[in-house]
């Protein structure tokens, strides 16, 4: 199944003369992630059930469910006039209006069997048809008046009408466009679709951008856009689970009320000038400040990533500030520090300390930490490599930033980018090196240099090496393109490495090989945990990850969604003797032809999945030829996480996700003292002294921070003052490392910090280790992760 790079063009080239199509061309469209609702009649798959969902315009793959239906029947069509959602439910023909959070209430009908309905603005008139009869219909009561025949033996199963007054319909025999008469109804043939309809289930005229939309189903649920003058439909995608989409509806003719976001802007240093600072949302909306630093900006509802810049400064970000219809996010406030003149470095051996001071840090020549040696960069330094060049680790890198002064990896050339940081056998005599706290972007693992790693990893590679934490970093807009068969990774590529990667975001990565976001191969068994994985690309297998030959990772709590692979695996694909553990993780909404959420590609991979949130659950997971799943799947549920806003990339939980409490329960508790919730961000709960110990009985235990670099807090409670309590710490081996508590204690609540240190007083290495904790028949293991 591995696509020849040719491939990729020839893709291109088909998207190309698809985007020719005039009803979707930029000219003649707003903005296409623009929410839309409708009716899911019925989800093949078994996730939804029937109800109002909504989606946007160009990802019809990606369907929010709304709630569920109260009615009888399903809603066969839907239109809105102006601001207001008006339904037609099917057999019974009775007229509903819903609210777009699926509130259904009803108007009334008079027993005509809806099959579709239109509005024309102009006229003020709602248009329903009965297969072959054009009807009128009252908003206010319901009533149904007959016009007439449509003839020429059409059944009409949809209807649009556009800004004035032309009445549209579908013929679901004979597959072709109809134009409808308004005052007899009579028809008149268009053209036709070119494509076996089936079941035509609504049309919807976008009447702020001019263009009519389809949502068949002729076999798999799909949206189209139907060029009014011919009849000819053209495919925008297929509906997530190839849903049957009903009811649905554009709205039109108003537009929610703006939120706005404000603050300051301080000049740190430097001569600049603040009015001459830009303030950008998501590149989406800039402005500049006043002479007193003040800024607003006017957004729609949404989750913005907001920086500030100006040259000769380094940026700063403010990730996912939340805008609200009509309300001011305010005191989102910059310090900018300027750059300085800049430290040149023309190439060779660097060690020592990267000041501030010296930023940004001009990179001319590839460089190297020697071995025994370190280099450490201070939150804020912004390194700029001015050709494509690497930073091979030999000795010790200390990138440790900070959340409000991140230190920035960045390319002069976006073209031709950096080439990566690289861990290339560096020595295990060397103390961990730590990435934290960075942002690495522009990386490009392109070349034809001999070796078949040269092109992997685009903004870190690693080779033998596992001694290395990667943490709260934005990994972002990578690429591994290799001339030289490379595996890939373009955010992340290991091989022979076991590194933790924690608590970091890696989107818009995207390969011409394997693994979009990451690559795992060759015996790694790095800990993969709480990272938000999303956007990312792959032209073969593993669009968020590769698991390649005979690695074992164990991968928790991580958010992987919306990824995509030209071949297999659109969230995770696994190959060859593998062995992974997967627990606590979202694998939702990716996309690849062979296996959305994960593809087994040979028989002897052996994946474990326990308490995970997968589309589609275990059907769902793709088997090469002849492959079986032999792994084992417990406890793993399929439902819509139910994000705060997936089109705008926040997946916080909202209160109501069935991810929430729903982990592994020996996992260690979220901050919030609840069960870990599945996924990468938890949702933060309140809960009573009386309600904690009632889900976690008289005695139970947690620590915090988890993971913890130098000292983590063990918390728990006791019931009785009769038995000893023991607490030690375990590897994954089994052989004990620690003994925190041996002794009868009195009833209550106590705690205990272990500052990563064994019996003997030594610092045990990074990992994931186990609390057990013993007190009479009471026995609990709970996981905690240390990170040097």
């Amino acid at each position: 199944m591995r696509k020849n790079v040719a491939i990729f063009w020839f893709i291109f080239f088909v998207m190309s003369l698809v985007n020719l199509n005039p009803a979707l061309s930029q000219e003649n469209t707003r903005d296409l992630d623009y929410t839309v609702y409708a009716y899911n009649a019925w989800d093949p798959s078994g996730t939804y059930p029937a109800g109002v969902v909504s989606f946007t315009l160009n990802n019809p793959g990606h369907i929010t469910f709304i709630a569920e239906t109260p009615t009888e029947d399903m809603m066969a069509a839907s239109t809105f006039i102006q601001d207001v959602w008006y339904a037609i439910e099917f057999y019974s023909g009775d007229l509903y209006t819903i609210t777009t959070d699926g509130q259904f209430s009803l108007i009334g009908g008079n027993g005509v069997d809806g099959d579709a309905i239109a509005y024309d603005d102009n006229t003020e008139t709602l248009y329903c048809v009965e297969l072959t009869d054009l009807y009128s219909i009252d908003i206010a009561t319901g009533h149904a008046t007959l016009i007439g025949p449509i003839g020429n033996t059409a059944i009409i199963i949809a209807m649009a009408c556009d800004n004035d007054g032309n009445l549209y319909g579908i013929d679901m025999i004979d597959d072709n466009l109809y134009s409808i008469d308004p005052l007899t109804g009579a028809g008149t043939i268009i053209g036709p679709l070119g494509i076996d309809i089936n079941f035509a289930q609504d049309m919807s005229y976008d009447k702020d951008d001019d263009v009519c939309y389809l949502a068949g189903f002729g076999g798999p649920g799909r949206l189209y856009s139907i060029d009014v003058d011919t009849g000819h439909a053209t495919t925008i995608g297929d509906f997530q689970n190839s849903m049957e989409i009903s009811a649905f509806a554009i709205p039109y003719g108003f537009e929610d009320e703006p939120g706005w976001i404000s603050g300051t802007v301080t000049l740190d240093g430097g001569n600049g000038i603040v009015t001459d600072v830009e303030v950008s949302a998501d590149q989406s909306s800039t402005v500049n400040p006043d002479n007193a630093g003040a800024y607003i900006l006017e957004l729609d509802s949404g989750s913005y990533n907001v920086t500030a810049s100006l040259d000769g400064y380094n940026p700063v970000t403010v990730e996912n500030v939340t805008v609200e219809d009509g309300a001011i996010t305010d005191n989102i406030d910059f310090t900018l520090i300027a750059e300085g003149p800049g430290t040149e470095i023309s190439g060779g051996n660097v060690s020592g300390n990267w000041s501030i001071d010296g930023s940004p840090y001009l990179i001319q020549g590839e460089i190297t930490i020697p071995i025994q040696e370190t280099l450490t960069i201070d939150p804020g330094v912004s390194v700029r490599f001015q050709g494509h060049y690497k930073l091979i680790v030999l000795g010790r890198l200390l990138a440790i930033g900070a959340e409000d002064e991140m230190i920035h990896f960045t390319a002069d050339n976006v073209e031709t980018g950096w080439h990566a940081i690289r861990f290339e056998s560096t020595s295990a005599a060397n103390d961990s090196s730590k990435i934290i706290f960075c942002h690495l972007e522009q990386g490009n693992a392109y070349t034809d240099a001999p070796g078949p790693f040269n092109g992997a990893g685009g903004a870190i590679a690693i080779i033998d090496f596992d001694k290395l934490i990667i943490s709260d970093c934005l990994i972002e807009n990578n690429r591994a393109n290799s001339l030289q068969n490379s595996p890939g990774g373009a955010g992340i590529a290991m091989r022979e490495s076991s590194p933790i990667i924690t608590r970091n975001i890696i989107r818009n990565n995207s390969t011409e090989a394997v693994g979009g976001g990451m690559l795992i191969m060759l015996e790694s068994h790095p800990i993969i945990s709480y990272n938000l994985i999303y956007d990312n690309y792959a032209l073969w297998d593993g669009g968020g990850i590769e698991c390649y030959h005979e690695s074992s990772p164990e991968i928790f709590n991580n958010t992987i969604v919306y990824n995509t692979a030209d071949e297999a695996g659109g969230g995770i694909d696994f190959y060859t003797n593998c062995s992974p553990n997967l627990t606590n993780n979202i694998l939702w909404g990716n996309t690849a032809p062979h296996g959305n959420q994960a593809f087994l590609y040979t028989d002897n991979v052996v994946p474990n999945f326990y308490y995970n949130n997968v589309q589609g659950g275990l059907n769902a997971i793709g088997l090469n030829y002849g492959v079986t799943f032999d792994g084992d799947y417990e406890n793993n549920i399929s439902a819509d996480a139910l994000f705060v806003n997936a089109s705008a990339d926040d997946y916080h939980l909202t209160e109501n996700s069935p991810c929430i409490d729903a982990g592994d329960p020996l996992f260690p508790l979220d901050p919030d003292s609840t069960i870990s919730d599945i996924g990468a961000l938890y949702y933060p709960q309140s809960i009573g002294i009386e309600d904690r110990e009632r889900s976690y009985e008289d005695f139970h235990g947690k620590n915090y921070p988890n993971p913890f670099t130098f000292s983590t807090t063990i918390g728990f409670s006791t019931s009785s003052g009769m038995e000893k309590t023991e607490i030690s710490i375990y590897n994954l081996t089994g052989q004990k490392v620690k003994t925190l508590v041996h002794k009868v204690l009195p009833a209550g609540s106590h705690s205990v910090t272990w500052d990563g240190n064994n019996d003997n007083g030594v610092p045990v290495a990074s990992g994931i280790y186990l609390t057990k904790i013993e007190c009479g028949a009471y026995l609990s293991t709970r996981k905690m992760t240390l990170l040097r």
